[in-house]
């Protein structure tokens, strides 16, 4: 590019530059900036910089493209997200198997779905189902949502998931209070709410144990599977 040819505020801001995805976490930003030479002339001279984030671009058709936060309805009436490095594929009903798979930036396919809500007593390991999936109706929340409407069977709640260039993330939605765990004979102090998942021909992953709250000696593990890793869940009220 020709500096003679390119028009420049005196102080370049980011909109003065071009962007060109190099890798699936970095893009070369190019652009031009004002400085003064040893004479005390203003110059314009060539400025630039790779900026680095975890799923920054994809490829298509062999072609780096910009991520992006977006889920898409598709054709056959079910919503994907398939302009990242990550790809996932939605069903229209939660309750079915493989409700969400995910293809990893490698191209391997883990299918899940989520089944039950318990408690979970990590000190004696007795668990207590709570509600079981039913079938419910997606919504799409543009741009990058998707909401699973009331999917229990007797407790309300919903499942939303958000999509964004490098990562995936489900939050459980309660609209009711379940009975405390001293109602199923349970001990409040070591026991927590899970939702729990099946996951189809998914490989062994490593697991790292992590610690969730010191007080309570509350741990979970993290599951690495190399090109893809789930962290350990969080609940907020």
């Amino acid at each position: 590019m020709a500096a003679a040819a390119t028009a420049f505020s005196q102080t370049p801001g980011l909109e003065d530059y071009s962007v060109s995805p190099i890798g699936p976490d970095d893009s070369l930003w190019s652009g031009y900036v004002w400085r003064t030479n040893t004479a005390g002339e203003g110059v314009l001279e060539p400025n630039n910089f790779v900026a680095v984030s975890s799923g920054m671009n994809y490829q298509e058709n062999g072609v780096w493209k910009p991520s992006q936060d977006l889920i898409e309805l598709m054709p056959d009436g079910t919503a994907a997200a398939i302009r990242g490095s990550m790809k996932a594929y939605f069903s229209g009903n939660l309750n079915a198997q493989g409700a969400i798979t995910i293809v990893s930036r490698k191209g391997r396919s883990f299918k899940t779905e989520p089944v039950s809500l318990y408690y979970h007593d990590t000190a004696s390991g007795q668990a207590v189902r709570l509600a079981a999936v039913k079938d419910c109706a997606a919504q799409l929340i543009p741009p990058n949502r998707i909401v699973y409407k009331d999917i229990f069977d007797s407790i309300s709640a919903d499942l939303r998931v958000t999509y964004t260039k490098g990562a995936m993330e489900t939050d459980l939605i309660l609209a009711q209070r379940p009975k405390p765990p001293s109602y199923y004979g349970l001990n409040a102090a070591t026991t927590r709410l899970e939702l729990w998942h099946v996951w189809h021909n998914a490989p062994v992953p490593k697991q790292t144990p992590v610690v969730l709250d010191r007080a309570s000696g509350f741990t979970d593990n993290l599951l690495d599977f190399t090109d893809l890793w789930l962290p350990g869940g969080r609940a907020f009220s």
